[in-house]
């Protein structure tokens, strides 16, 4: 975990403070994407409360639909 040990080295320890707060204010601006990400994803998925099984049941209905559309192109187009 050599990155976490930089990390806290740069947000705890650094010798610089204007560095230090600019390394929190990203970081806290990271945290606000990852959040404002998750929130989207949820509205997004919002069929269930957990938008990671969400996820797979659209990706599931989307895979069925490409068979369908692979389906009908193959028996349109008879490519034997």
């Amino acid at each position: 975990m050599l990155e976490w040990d930089v990390f806290y080295f740069l947000i705890f320890q650094n010798p610089y403070p204007s560095v230090c707060l600019h390394l929190q204010t990203n970081f806290a601006d990271f945290l606000v994407t990852i959040l404002a990400s998750f929130l989207i994803l949820q509205i997004f998925f919002r069929s269930s409360n957990c938008w990671f099984t969400s996820f797979f049941a659209y990706k599931s209905s989307f895979d069925s639909s490409f068979d369908f559309f692979n389906n009908f192109i193959s028996s349109t187009y008879n490519w034997k």
